[in-house]
């Protein structure tokens, strides 16, 4: 829908891509901190986290009440 922004409460997102391609992003907190993924993290609705992997190739996982942005890099 044009014009329609996140849903309140809800990071804002770039767009999700279905090409099957891997989309660096940065992540950034709410606290400020930023951290760069692989691949756009994807969110487990059933539990309210991001999962993605980092850079140096750890998995993580972050609630999203602590996410203040998802983008491509």
């Amino acid at each position: 829908m044009p014009g329609a922004g996140p849903t309140p409460g809800q990071p804002e997102h770039s767009r999700t891509a279905g090409t099957g391609c891997k989309l660096p992003s940065v992540i950034t907190l709410n606290d400020g901190r930023e951290i760069q993924s692989v691949d756009q993290p994807e969110f487990n609705e059933d539990d309210g986290f991001y999962e993605f992997e980092q850079l140096d190739g750890k998995h993580v996982k972050v609630n999203k009440d602590q996410v203040r942005t998802v983008k491509e890099l």
